[in-house]
């Protein structure tokens, strides 16, 4: 499931778990209370769900959560989909906002405002993305906003290209696809007239 949650592939994952949840209810409880991968997959499912409902801050206590379980693949796993969802938050941010306040920007991003730790560390990644930052340092300072790079986050030509490339062969496969379910349905017509 965090595979699928890393490619944003909600979806799917959702039907995993649906799959996985009904298969456990019709085992018996012993089995069901026995399996360490089921209460994994359950933990992982608690953040997903708030991810694919757009819920940023409750995704992340969820993930947290799976994070500070210490169970393994979980913890790690949790991690690298964290990180990969704050990136997303991040660029949604940058394309949507001129201005945000500090705290929105905190809950969006999953940060606890009050852990100066991983304020200071939020404060370099945005920087870093070119965002305006400023008022964040004021301590005490109760209405404090930044702001996004203009235009939003500028990525480097080649990743650009590369991204290029992907979405036209993503785009060839769906054509194809369509194309062949298109000559599936006029062969069942014509089946159906000639019968």
């Amino acid at each position: 499931m965090a595979g699928l949650l890393y490619l944003h592939e909600y979806q799917h994952a959702r039907h995993l778990w649906r799959r996985s949840s009904t298969s456990t209810t019709a085992a018996p409880a012993t089995t069901v209370a026995e399996d360490p991968e089921y209460y994994q997959l359950k933990l992982l499912w608690s953040a997903a769900k708030h991810m694919i409902t757009g819920n940023s801050k409750s995704a992340f206590v969820g993930l947290n959560m799976c994070i500070s379980s210490n169970l393994q693949p979980l913890s790690s796993h949790a991690l690298e989909v964290k990180e990969k969802y704050r990136t997303e938050m991040m660029e949604l941010m940058e394309q949507s906002y001129i201005k945000i306040s500090w705290t929105d920007c905190c809950d969006k991003l999953g940060v606890v405002h009050k852990n100066d730790k991983e304020v200071q560390e939020l404060v370099v990644c945005l920087e870093k993305r070119g965002w305006d930052v400023s008022g964040v340092s004021v301590v005490g300072k109760s209405e404090c906003y930044v702001s996004p790079p203009k235009g939003g986050y500028v990525v480097d030509e080649d990743s650009e290209d590369e991204m290029e490339v992907a979405e036209d062969i993503h785009k060839q496969k769906r054509d194809d696809k369509i194309q062949s379910l298109t000559e599936i349905v006029a062969f069942m017509e014509c089946r159906r007239t000639n019968a």
